[in-house]
């Protein structure tokens, strides 16, 4: 995960993760969410790679999923 500031993270967990939201009100008119789902590949328990991509927005849900599907 490369961050705002350029800094460069790797994390192997397999769980759904916050990649970015506001810092201020969790007010319906301007409030989103990015998320990451992680999941293991290859049956090496120790390396994970993103699966999906999830973005909440205007009580609205959008993911972008592995092999270029969208739900």
């Amino acid at each position: 995960y490369l961050t705002f500031d350029r800094a460069l993270h790797h994390f192997m967990g397999t769980c759904t993760y916050v990649l970015t939201r506001p810092c201020w009100s969790r007010s319906q008119d301007n409030y989103f969410v990015v998320s990451a789902t992680n999941e293991n590949r290859g049956g090496n328990l120790e390396v994970s790679y993103i699966k999906a991509v999830h973005v909440a927005v205007f009580n609205l849900s959008i993911s972008l999923l592995r092999g270029c599907k969208v739900m």
